[in-house]
């Protein structure tokens, strides 16, 4: 199987590589040490409104990027948006 990433971009994900294993599809991709979006907003000391704006204007640049390129994200959720460093 042969994946490739063509969506280039400051907030989209690095793709690394995907593989199978007993059925199962993984994909490989840059780890996010502050981990889920989904984490993040539900964490013991919630994000202030200034940081949700922050997070937000980025989701919105990375989809405006890969609308640029022609491309769709279909599966738009806190659990599959990554954060990275400070907010």
């Amino acid at each position: 199987m042969t994946m490739v990433c063509i969506a280039r971009g400051r907030y989209i994900i690095r793709y690394a590589t995907a593989f199978e294993d007993r059925g199962s599809m993984y994909l490989q991709m840059e780890y996010f040490q502050r981990g889920s979006l989904r984490h993040w907003l539900e964490s013991a000391t919630p994000p202030d409104a200034t940081q949700r704006r922050s997070v937000l204007r980025q989701v919105l640049v990375a989809l405006v990027c890969i609308h640029s390129q022609n491309l769709a994200h279909c599966d738009i959720k806190g659990e599959v948006s990554f954060l990275s460093g400070n907010v």
